[in-house]
């Protein structure tokens, strides 16, 4: 999921406020159920691991070439979005587990 921002490039302002409200939105529901739903953490989860990578996307695109240089901390940062995307149950992992519990097949 994209949130876009003006001019069509993405907000990494929304990205960061979407995905917090998603990780209270889930933890909230844990708290009045009592139990976990893997469904709720998937989706927190997938979606702070897109807003991380589009975060630190749009960090590098306004620093420039020098971003990706050494041991920069926009580096240091998309190194570790994609690190956190990857693994844990990684994206592509993710989307078939929400999927099947929105269908009410796991």
């Amino acid at each position: 999921m994209r949130v876009q921002g003006a001019l069509g490039h993405p907000d990494p302002g929304r990205h960061r406020l979407l995905a917090a409200g998603l990780l209270y939105w889930a933890a909230r529901r844990f708290d009045t159920d009592g139990r976990p739903s893997h469904q709720d953490a998937a989706i927190a989860r997938l979606f702070a691991a897109e807003a991380a990578l589009a975060v630190t996307e749009g960090m590098a695109r306004l620093s420039g070439p020098l971003a990706f240089t050494g041991d920069h901390l926009i580096e240091r940062a998309h190194r570790d979005a994609l690190f956190f995307a990857e693994t844990g149950g990684g994206t592509e992992v993710l989307r078939p587990v929400i999927a099947a519990s929105l269908l009410g097949l796991g």
